[in-house]
């Protein structure tokens, strides 16, 4: 089988050599002439040929137009691609190429019949091959042959960029005249006036890191989008003078792993959008922002972070950042978070939910006086296998709260030493306050037990609902990932909470707000109850804070088998929009509220009281489409004299017929009534409904009623 295998190698060699040299004239009809010179010259007029049984083909792919050969995956085929050219004096060729094939595989380059080079093992990337040509006429053929096995996916041979003179180069060029540095990569480098710099790789400081802080102005010129650079380490470290980088969206970064200090101590930045950025194979970050000290703004949507080991000092001393949106990051990988948001004076809140620092080693100085966070939520921090904490939490004299849940481990630390330094504001979740004659390492980093286990942290709680067996549950605590049912973000703003975009909100039958809801603090009610049409019965909700509320819009429209509703506990200071709020629920009769109702800054309640046809104020008010169904009436009955569809739940509830509110129904009841009759403005004179009938006015019909009363109780 060696035999048979070599002979076939030979005889494809042979056939190959021979199309090189030109005897394949009489093979099958040659490709289009036009659409293989346009992909292939670089500058140039080089006419090539493919023909055989499988041409050279064009392809277009990551921005690039190339020739391939045509025949992979074919078992022993060939292909090959020529062209003839003259010089008139000795000549530099260069043209790019990709050789993917296996051991067995033969990516051949010919000169005038004689083997330039062969490629076997596949390739990583494009790679630049030159040759001098002397004066005269040359074949030039580039071939591609097929061992036993069929790869019809990984195996060929591909050609770019064929051209005389300069290869094509990436390279960096500084033009000390208008100090810009700019990026390039074609065949111009020797006419172009400035410094030229290769590209660095790996850790290796740039060339022009040396002339970093003469640069004014940063470009990537179109050429670049071809250029797939491997790092990016210390490119624009030390630009204090740039304020700006342009051509950005021609820097492909999907084959870089470095991208340490890239962008540090660039003073003059205000502003980085880096969401073309494509980071899945970077494995360094650290100092990538270090001392950007005016930088406002960083958009890192497109960061992938999930290969990073290093983010230390990443953000330290971006002293101008007030936000920072780390929602894209993964954190799984990452051992060294030293200083990484250190000296952020101005990161007022700071979202690290998304962080997995099962990996992590060192938090040295992480948040170090970092004074605007107020609060600091770690309660996805997993600090099993930390060593150092020192310093982690000094100087953040703003902090007033850090939440932190079981995963919290101290265990393995060995060096802490002012962790807590200067945090002169930090208060634990019991009540203990710093305090100077306290411990600053370690002692105090952990969930505050009060006066018997002092400490400066707070266990970590969420607000959230659960809908299960037709009740929809609201708590506040840090069990939500071990309840059954489907569990829900509150919603915020004028957002539709989950619970009704999934329709669920049709089956709820019963409402519980859990005693842990006490401590929650929501700010929207915004479709909470929205068509809850089965719902019964809302259960603990004293336990409901709404004072930081701003939207109860359509709170709870449609509930249409509510029958009274005790919103005694709310606080409606703050809200705004109560659009909606009781519309269609068609057989609420009463709707009690305390002191804590206040609709000042209400200024949208168009509908909250449409088709609410059974309600009645504490005094007897009665739902009427004559009156204003916005908030006009959203106040404790006052009678007629001040009419309103709430009632007092510290009001004395009369009898019926008991109009002077002595508890007795009798002859006085009827002498009051006759009064009202006759005065006809001294009702709100008497604390009991004197309109028995409900008609609107007191006449002799309420009256009549009362005797009817007297008479058969």
């Amino acid at each position: 089988m060696e035999k048979k295998s070599l002979l076939f190698r030979l005889l494809a060699l042979v056939a190959t050599l021979a199309c090189s040299l030109g005897a394949n004239a009489s093979q099958s009809p040659m490709q289009s002439l036009s659409a293989l010179d346009e992909a292939l010259n670089y500058g140039g007029s080089i006419h090539f040929t493919s023909g055989g049984i499988y041409p050279w083909t064009v392809v277009s792919e990551d921005g690039r137009t190339f020739a391939r050969s045509g025949c992979q995956g074919v078992k022993y085929g060939q292909s090959v691609l020529r062209a003839n050219v003259t010089v008139e004096s000795s000549t530099l060729l260069s043209f790019e190429f990709k050789a993917c094939g296996d051991n067995n595989d033969d990516c051949l380059f010919f000169v005038d019949g004689e083997i330039e080079f062969r490629y076997g093992a596949s390739q990583n990337g494009w790679e630049t091959y030159t040759v001098q040509l002397a004066a005269g006429t040359h074949t030039l053929a580039w071939s591609y042959s097929k061992d036993a096995s069929g790869n019809p996916e990984g195996d060929y041979f591909a050609v770019d960029n064929v051209a005389f003179g300069n290869p094509i180069k990436v390279y960096a060029l500084y033009n000390s005249g208008s100090k810009r540095l700019s990026f390039y990569r074609d065949n111009q480098w020797g006419s172009r006036d400035g410094t030229v710099y290769d590209l660095n790789e790996g850790s290796n400081i740039p060339g022009w890191f040396s002339i970093n802080s003469q640069v004014t102005s940063v470009v990537f010129d179109p050429s670049f989008d071809l250029v797939r650079p491997t790092s990016t380490y210390y490119w624009f470290s030390n630009m204090q003078n740039i304020v700006d980088i342009f051509g950005l969206n021609y820097l492909h970064t999907d084959a870089v792993t470095n991208m340490g200090n890239m962008f540090s101590n660039c003073k003059k930045l205000t502003n980085l959008d880096l969401s073309s950025f494509n980071t899945g194979n970077v494995t360094y970050m650290g100092g990538m922002f270090q001392s950007c000290s005016t930088l406002s703004s960083i958009n890192l949507s497109s960061f992938n972070t999930a290969n990073v080991t290093s983010m230390s000092s990443m953000f330290y001393n971006c002293a101008n950042l007030s936000n920072l949106d780390l929602s894209s990051f993964n954190t799984a990988n990452v051992t060294d978070m030293v200083m990484m948001f250190s000296a952020c004076s101005s990161l007022s809140s700071l979202d690290l939910s998304s962080f997995n620092t099962a990996n992590v080693t060192d938090m040295r100085g992480m948040f170090y006086s970092s004074y605007s966070l107020s609060s600091i939520d770690l309660h996805s921090f997993n600090t099993a296998k930390v060593t150092n904490m020192s310093q982690m939490f000094m100087y953040c004299n703003g902090l007033t709260t850090i939440y932190v849940d079981d995963c919290w481990n101290t265990a393995n630390v060995t060096n802490s030493s002012n962790m807590f330094s200067g945090a002169t504001k930090l208060v634990g979740g019991q009540g203990t306050a710093y305090s100077s004659s306290n411990p600053t390492d370690k002692t105090y980093a952990h969930i505050d037990g009060g006066p018997s286990n002092p400490g400066y942290f707070t266990e970590w709680k969420e607000a959230y609902a659960v809908y299960e067996n037709k009740t929809l549950t609201f708590y506040y605590d840090n069990q939500r990932s071990f309840r059954s049912g489907k569990s829900y973000d509150l919603n915020y703003g004028s957002n539709i909470p989950g619970w009704c975009q999934d329709y669920n909100n049709m089956s709820v039958t019963s409402v519980v707000f859990d005693p842990s809801f006490a401590d929650a603090r929501p700010t929207s009610a915004y479709y909470w109850f929205y068509y809850m049409t089965n719902l019964q019965s809302i259960s603990g909700i004293e336990y409901l804070n709404t004072e930081e509320v701003t939207n109860m819009s359509n709170m709870f429209s449609s509930c249409y088998n509510l029958i009274s509703l005790d919103l005694s506990s709310f606080n409606t200071a703050n809200v705004t929009d109560m659009t909606n709020m009781f519309k269609s629920c068609e057989n609420l009769k009463t709707i009690y509220v305390g002191d804590g109702w206040n609709t000042d800054n209400v200024t949208n309640s168009s509908g909250m009281f449409r088709d609410v046809w059974e309600l009645v104020g504490g005094r007897g008010t009665a739902y009427s489409f004559s009156n204003p169904t916005d908030k006009t009436y959203a106040h404790i009955d006052g009678g007629p004299s001040n009419p309103g569809y709430f009632t007092d739940p510290n009001a004395v509830v009369l009898k019926p017929g008991d109009v002077n509110g002595d508890n007795v129904v009798d002859i006085d009841d009827v002498s009051a009534i006759i009064f009202i009759i006759l005065e006809k403005n001294t009702i709100d004179d008497f604390p009991g409904n004197a309109d028995l009938d409900g008609n609107g006015t007191v006449d002799v019909d309420d009256m009549n009623a009362v005797i009817h009363i007297i008479l058969t109780q």
